[in-house]
């Protein structure tokens, strides 16, 4: 969409325009994951997970509250990474009704491969903005996480 100097969208315009952007963009986005930790055998759901490990999201609750998902399926995808040798579960040495999420010497690996894969991916994908609308984009994207 073009804008003229005299024809100024309104604000809901622009929103309504975005919206109309944003889910194929997020589509978009999922198949470039889905591409990227495809090789490494993830899926994005549980690539995602092992980045809030990695990042020191310990707990399962808080994981589960973070991505929005139900205690049960944290559970089932918790078991899947543990089974892949990625993660260990243990009592939390803080409080020990709690369990305790850590990355494993090969999840620290692949999550190394995770980071590399979805850097490339990412350059690629914002490879036609310039570093002042890199910047903007990133002022937006942080104020859009504040929202949720």
């Amino acid at each position: 969409m073009s804008h003229s100097v005299e024809a100024q969208p309104s604000r809901e315009q622009l929103i309504s325009e975005l919206s109309d952007l944003i889910l194929p963009m997020m589509w978009q986005m999922r198949q470039d994951a889905v591409r990227a930790f495809g090789p490494l055998q993830l899926r994005p759901i549980k690539a995602l997970m092992l980045g809030f490990i990695a990042r020191g999201m310990h707990h399962p609750k808080d994981i589960s509250e973070v991505m929005d998902t139900v205690p049960p399926a944290i559970s089932s995808m918790i078991k899947e990474l543990e089974d892949k040798g990625y993660i260990t579960r243990q009592l939390d040495p803080d409080d020990k009704r709690r369990v305790r999420l850590e990355l494993t010497e090969a999840g620290r690996n692949v999550n190394e491969q995770m980071r590399t894969r979805w850097l490339a991916t990412t350059t690629e994908r914002l490879s036609q903005l310039s570093k002042s609308e890199l910047e903007q984009f990133l002022v937006t994207t942080h104020k859009m996480l504040e929202v949720g």
